[in-house]
């Protein structure tokens, strides 16, 4: 028996429950034969310019809002912000955005002006919960990839936090801290369990209808209760690069992020939810604002306007 490493409010990032088998195809002859699977260590230097890509958002208010017809649909006031760090040697946190929208399923795109800023109309497919939020995970994480696009024509290494959805190649990096899929065999996770601190697993191909990705584990920090707890799942863009370039890449991956691994007292989701990564996500919730002061200036503004809040 032993605690999770992170708080219950976080989940576990080995997944709430075992890992889900995937339906997604993967090839793990790529770099290595499968039947010759072992832990692989980098032979390069860490990268000494990165760039970590992260974002925050927040749900500010539920609104109803009354269409034209005379139909009533629920809505989501929320605000998102989104931001980078560039580490190469001091970490400076650089083109941060912030944004507000009112998010509902009117035909319509109802927006809502406020003393604290516009929130503007955008569509969610559906107007059930689930489809609200996933409508605002959506905005920011195309904030997010806005970001991570001006970052890396800087040809500098670029994470990006999550599964990576923006078609940029070069070194792009997306960076997946919770792992709930089984990607791989049983026979296969053994060798991400013999990970240690700073090495990878050989490259697999995980390909869906829309993306095609090279991906590798890597082992952040020895210790854990779990044996996947200090394990993150990095992945990089396929379409076009060579099994070779991708190896340097997850290389020099290997060797850099350790360096920036988050500690227990420091952090709650450590090992995880890297140094910069952290103080970035600090950094936007401030820039959001005062949750109950823009609470006060929304219902104001919904009263003012004659929707219900």
């Amino acid at each position: 028996m032993a605690l999770g490493s992170w708080p219950a409010d976080y989940g576990s990032p080995a997944g709430d429950d075992a890992l889900i088998d995937t339906t997604t195809v993967v090839d793990t002859d790529l770099e290595v034969g499968g039947a010759a699977w072992r832990p692989l260590t980098a032979e390069c230097p860490p990268a000494n310019n990165v760039w970590f890509i992260d974002g925050v958002r927040r749900m500010e208010a539920r609104i109803w809002l009354t269409v034209d017809d005379g139909t009533t649909l629920p809505g989501l006031a929320a605000s998102w912000a989104a931001g980078a760090v560039r580490c190469d040697g001091a970490a400076v946190i650089t083109d941060c955005r912030v944004e507000r929208g009112l998010f509902s399923n009117a035909d319509d795109r109802l927006g809502l002006v406020t003393d604290v800023g516009v929130f503007a109309g955008c569509h969610a497919q559906s107007s059930a919960d689930a489809g609200l939020r996933n409508a605002l995970q959506a905005a920011m994480r195309g904030t997010e990839h806005d970001i991570a696009r001006e970052a890396g024509r800087s040809g500098e290494l670029v994470l990006t936090d999550g599964p990576l959805r923006v078609r940029v190649h070069g070194r792009m990096v997306g960076y997946i801290k919770t792992q709930h899929v089984a990607y791989l065999s049983p026979a296969l996770q053994a060798t991400v369990e013999r990970l240690a601190v700073g090495q990878r697993t050989p490259l697999f191909l995980t390909a869906s209808q829309s993306w095609k990705h090279y991906s590798w584990y890597l082992r952040l920090q020895d210790g854990g209760s779990h044996p996947w707890e200090a394990m993150v799942r990095c992945e990089t863009l396929a379409d076009g690069v060579d099994v070779a370039d991708a190896a340097r890449l997850a290389d020099e991956v290997a060797v850099t992020l350790p360096r920036f691994a988050s500690h227990a007292h420091r952090d709650a989701r450590a090992p995880q939810n890297l140094y910069p990564i952290g103080a970035l996500e600090r950094h936007l919730r401030h820039r959001l604002g005062d949750a109950t002061v823009i609470n006060r200036h929304l219902r104001r503004a919904v009263a003012a306007a004659g929707v219900s809040g």
